[in-house]
């Protein structure tokens, strides 16, 4: 078992990046991304300090030499400079001695050696500056009426400050990186320095600073850290089981992040010697500076695909168990992946490349990440990766479409879905067709998901709104190849003025909504009836394109349709028999696409 115990700030940061170091299992700690809000965690922390609450227990993990090299860890360092992007490997480590690694409570370890070891740089103004953090010696605790987010006051300043200095405001401000080489007994010539530099303080403020000054350093000399340690005999794997467990209420990582720490510790690149971490990055972000082809992310509008879709990809492809498990990721499955990487990502790829084809833009329509990973395992079983996919000729796009189409309009792949990527993979493996096997795969889908079909369609049509995911969704299936990058989704009847007369879920409501080429989007809240005259100047065919109902003097209705109601003109007050006979003429339309064996 471990053990709890206690120790000083001090202690902590005086042993950091020589005692204490990081393993590569965490996210790059990011400063500079939101600069604003980590300041205020910086001095947020240290007023919890010296008001004595505490501040979470860190997780330590003691090992050696031997056991870093058996377990293949990479060890990191901590960050010196808050403009660092990523964290230097610490490579001189002694087969003499033990190592800490920090497991959990690597932003408050950072924090405090950016505080009292390091510097706190970015650029301000187009120039470059670097502060330190400093406590405001007047804070007087006691003319506080009410508790407030921080009792105590901290600033960061230019570097160029001294140890201590008197602001326009009277203020007192104290470097906070220098209490950390006093001792109780240097106090006494510490305040002193102060009061010769400012020789108006008065005797309540005297006391005042030597209370807050007092209090400071024994906030940073007190054993008042709470810290667990795994014993050390512990592996990596029971290390890592038990941080997964400590954050299970709270998680600040997810799963898929603490199970990259494999990928990492198995992953070496004698090419380049480049990590995993900045090989999944470049797949993901892409590397401007390197020329490298763009990431995946930076397809169409833009995804947020992240290492855990591809670390539940790469199970799936490689024919493993796909559980986010820690013994999933054991050495030979990681070998697997890495042998097949190049295989794997241009799979990967490709399919995502594709999306945009099909008007899946990004991420507001891709709801599901886990929806294409079976089309990705379909090209990659059928080396489909080196074929053009998305061009009209190829047999597949179709039934790519059709598939990633029905199962985002379902929510089929919301939630737990590794059971359902199971049974998708065992159902392409059963296919010896090259031709993607959609029917198939969404009756054994259907059998755990509800999928829409059949008549439950003109039911779900009522659901789908303006401006969704769903309603682009229906409107490419309507339109096809008519919908390209240059229409937009439109209102038939204009919203601002007909929402003044009917409900706004009818008036956004799929039935009243367009694919609408923006060279004809010239209504300007013009009638609907008005505009149609117009536009069927310039395309005659409109109404059958864009699937509107003749009015009774134009074409005798069937039966349905005739049963919603008279529709003598396409005036606004015939705007709910037009929305009823429209929706009817959208399902008529879409209804085929719904049906599989």
């Amino acid at each position: 078992m471990g053990r709890y115990n206690d120790i000083s700030i001090k202690k902590l940061v005086q042993g950091i990046n020589n005692l204490y170091l990081l393993p590569d299992i965490q996210r790059p700690f990011v400063w500079k991304n939101n600069k604003n809000e980590f300041e205020d965690k910086v001095c947020s922390l240290f007023d919890s300090i010296l008001r004595n609450y505490p501040i979470g227990t860190l997780l330590f993990w003691k090992i050696d030499k031997k056991r870093a090299s058996d377990d293949n860890l990479s060890l990191l360092k901590f960050l010196e400079n808050s403009n660092q992007d990523k964290n230097d490997k610490f490579l001189s480590m002694s087969s003499e001695k033990d190592y800490i690694l920090v497991l959990d409570g690597q932003q408050r370890m950072t924090i405090f050696n950016l505080v009292f070891n390091g510097i706190f740089e970015d650029v301000y103004r187009n120039k470059s500056r670097k502060r330190n953090l400093y406590f405001n010696l007047l804070t007087d605790l006691d003319k506080n009426g009410e508790l407030e987010d921080n009792f105590y006051e901290f600033k960061f300043f230019e570097e160029e400050k001294d140890n201590f200095f008197i602001d326009d405001k009277n203020k007192i401000w104290y470097k906070i990186k220098d209490i950390l080489n006093l001792e109780v007994a240097d106090l006494v010539d510490e305040f002193d320095k102060i009061y010769a530099a400012k020789t108006d303080i008065t005797t309540e403020n005297k006391k005042l600073i030597m209370k807050n000054l007092t209090k400071l350093l024994s906030s940073i000399t007190k054993e008042n850290i709470s810290y667990y340690e795994i014993e050390k005999s512990k592996k990596d794997d029971e290390a890592l089981e038990i941080f997964v467990r400590v954050n299970s209420q709270g998680v600040v990582l997810s799963y898929s992040d603490l199970l990259f720490s494999k990928i990492i510790q198995y992953w070496k690149n004698d090419e380049n010697n480049e990590s995993a971490r900045d090989i999944f990055y470049q797949f993901l972000k892409g590397d401007d500076k390197k020329g490298e082809i763009k990431g995946i992310n930076r397809y169409g509008e833009g995804f947020n695909f992240g290492n855990d879709f591809i670390l539940k990809t790469s199970l799936v492809l490689i024919n493993k168990e796909i559980r986010y498990k820690i013994k999933n990721f054991n050495e030979e499955n990681i070998k697997l992946i890495k042998d097949n990487w190049e295989k794997i990502t241009s799979s990967i790829r490709k399919v995502v490349k594709f999306l945009p084809k099909i008007g899946i833009t990004s991420s507001k329509y891709l709801r599901s990440l886990n929806s294409i990973i079976p089309i990705i395992y379909f090209v990659y079983k059928n080396d489909l990766y080196n074929k053009d996919i998305e061009e009209d000729t190829n047999e597949n796009k179709e039934l790519f479409k059709k598939f990633i189409y029905i199962i985002l309009l379902n929510g089929v792949f919301g939630g737990q879905s590794d059971q359902l990527l199971k049974s998708s993979r065992d159902e392409i493996n059963k296919t010896e067709s090259t031709l993607f096997p959609v029917d198939k795969l969404l009756k054994v889908l259907g059998n755990t998901k509800t999928i829409k079909k059949g008549d439950d369609i003109i039911e779900f049509l009522d659901e789908i709104q303006y401006n969704t995911d769903k309603s682009k969704i229906i409107l490419k299936i309507l339109y096809g190849n008519l919908m390209d990058d240059e229409t937009q989704e439109d209102h038939l009847f204009p919203q601002k003025k007909t929402k003044k007369k009917y409900d706004k879920n009818l008036v956004d409501n799929i039935g009243n909504l367009q694919a609408l080429k923006s060279e004809n989007q010239i209504k300007s809240g013009e009638s609907f009836e008005k505009w149609l005259e117009k536009i069927l100047l310039k395309i005659p065919d409109f109404k059958d394109k864009s699937f509107i109902p003749k009015l009774d003097s134009e074409e005798e209705p069937d039966e349905e349709l005739k049963s919603c109601g008279e529709l003598k003109s396409y005036s606004e007050d015939n705007f709910e028999v037009f929305l009823k006979r429209r929706k009817i003429l959208i399902f008529r339309k879409i209804k085929d696409y719904f049906t599989f064996i």
